[in-house]
């Protein structure tokens, strides 16, 4: 009888933490480029690649969610440089997968939102290309993963967003700076290359 009403108290007890579930869907943008240390003399062009993804979204209470996400989303950096007074103009894009979650502070209504998050993810590369050009002459090959780069990456991720009230769900907007924390090139000992974006995306949930 003891057992049974417990069980019956956790049931009510967790009952308003998933009536708080929600799924959504997002695209957007994400302006790709790199950090290197030490620096290079190169300069950098933020490059808008695509990104599409799912999220579940589990309020827990009114100001406080946990959100786990799935993205794809491309990445890497153009930089142009003059090599002994040669133009020259060096590609890497990369195709990733990334797993992970966000922790997000809520503020406002329930009709107009505003939320801070963070989150750490663990990305996987599915492909990607190294393209040079100069003096019109234009070279590119396919990405050796494990040999001259790294396969999987760990990223961090600061947002800022706005949540509107559509219907029975919700319309949301965010902005991302995506850092890299895994050095991603193994072709030098002597330098570290890192993924960097600035994410730009809308996305819809539903509740559950």
């Amino acid at each position: 009888m003891r057992k049974s009403m417990l069980f019956g108290l956790l049931l009510l007890g967790s009952a308003p933490v998933f009536a708080q579930l929600s799924l959504g869907v997002r695209a957007g943008a994400n302006f790709a480029s790199a950090a290197f240390d030490p620096d290079t003399d190169a300069s950098f062009e933020n490059k808008p690649e695509l990104l599409i993804g799912g999220l579940l979204e589990a309020r827990l209470g009114q100001f406080l969610a946990v959100q786990p996400e799935v993205t794809y989303l491309r990445k890497g950096y153009l930089a142009n440089q003059s090599v002994l007074g040669i133009d020259t103009e060096n590609e890497l894009d990369m195709q990733y997968l990334d797993i992970g979650a966000m922790l997000k502070l809520m503020a406002g209504g329930e009709n107009l939102r505003l939320f801070l998050g963070a989150g750490l993810y663990y990305g996987l590369a599915l492909n990607g290309e190294f393209s040079s050009r100069a003096g019109g002459v234009e070279l590119s090959s396919d990405v050796t993963f494990d040999k001259d780069y790294e396969r999987s990456e760990w990223s961090a991720a600061l947002a800022a967003g706005l949540q509107f009230q559509l219907g029975q769900g919700s319309l949301f907007l965010d902005a991302r700076f995506q850092p890299g924390l895994t050095d991603i090139e193994k072709r030098s000992e002597s330098q570290d290359v890192k993924n960097r974006g600035i994410g730009l995306s809308a996305g819809l949930l539903f509740p559950l």
